[in-house]
């Protein structure tokens, strides 16, 4: 929300719909501009959102669905490298009978680490 002596705006959204609203003070109007995203952005939406507001990190979410999803998301990348390192013991455990095992074992790795990357670029 910004506040001037003559006017307010503000943001609100939720995953999939967007309202900025302008309040003019000076000659009594409001607008409003509303956008609508398809199910495709929805679900990046859903994929990128943590909650929290960029022109203001301090401030928390105090929503309780943002902090299932939080802890949902974390709680899948731990899976995932779990999910790596048992593949990566067993493979060790009969690494003369599957020479293949290290291969695919880094690439799992590779791969979880592109997830972790490209999500924080986003």
């Amino acid at each position: 929300m910004k506040l001037w002596p003559d006017s307010l705006r503000l943001q609100v959204s939720v995953p999939g719909h967007v309202r900025n609203v302008q309040v003019d003070f000076k000659t009594g109007t409001c607008s409003q501009k509303e956008l609508q995203y398809n199910w495709a952005g929805k679900i990046r939406t859903l994929h990128t959102f943590n909650g929290v507001n960029k022109n203001n990190p301090d401030q928390q979410s105090n929503w309780i669905i943002t902090s299932i999803w939080k802890l949902s998301m974390d709680a899948i990348a731990i899976g995932l490298l779990l999910l790596c390192v048992s593949s990566w013991v067993m493979w060790y455990k009969i690494r003369k009978k599957y020479t293949w095992g290290l291969i695919v074992s880094l690439s799992g790795f590779a791969v979880a680490l592109c997830f972790i990357v490209v999500l924080r670029l986003l």
